[in-house]
């Protein structure tokens, strides 16, 4: 019989990747590495925009509310609307006074509130003839652009409703859409001041 030899290599021929399949590895996990950052990055902009909208129609809410509970509360009221400068004082002590729209009205306890804009945001003002409060009503990161004041008769119970109407949106997303807020508010009675 004869002998079949075998061809005995000193070194076994070592299982691994050549150069060319690692560069179509490599390739791949960075696409994938990519579509993924790409979906990450996204999802934290819809957040950041959800927040921003949550926000917004949070300080609305809350200014909305404030106008509501202050006119249905309230035992009398004067609207200034733009270009009239001689209704809301500013300051108690100065001659100057408020430019632009102001809502006027006197509360239950006697005071005097008032509710103007003033540059980007809204402001409340109230007085009991020493002590004065005033405070912004929406925050650093929102911009009030749209705020009108209706007064309108309504021929059914003959009563005065005052209509608010505002447009506000957020500083930090430039792209997004001014979100509008619109209410009707019925007080106990309207006796001009």
């Amino acid at each position: 019989m004869k002998k079949i030899h075998k061809k005995i290599y000193p070194f076994k021929q070592a299982m691994g990747f050549s150069l060319i399949e690692m560069i179509v590895a490599l390739g791949i996990f960075s696409i994938l590495i990519i579509i993924a950052l790409g979906t990450f990055v996204n999802v934290i902009q819809l957040s950041n925009k959800t927040k921003n909208k949550e926000q917004i129609t949070n300080q609305s809410r809350f200014i909305m509310e404030l106008l509501s509970r202050e006119i249905g509360t309230g035992s009398s009221f004067a609207l200034q609307t733009p270009g009239e400068t001689s209704l809301c004082p500013r300051e108690a002590n100065s001659g100057r006074s408020i430019e632009g729209w102001c809502l006027l009205l006197q509360n239950q306890g006697s005071f005097q509130i008032s509710f103007y804009r003033d540059g980007d945001g809204i402001l409340y003002r109230r007085s009991n003839g020493e002590n004065i409060l005033e405070e912004p009503l929406n925050g650093t990161e929102s911009v009030v652009k749209v705020t009108r004041f209706d007064i309108i008769l309504s021929e059914k119970d003959n009563k005065e409703y005052l209509t608010f109407i505002l447009g506000i949106l957020s500083k930090r997303d430039e792209n997004q859409k001014q979100i509008f807020f619109e209410t009707t508010i019925a007080g106990r009675s309207y006796n001009n001041f």
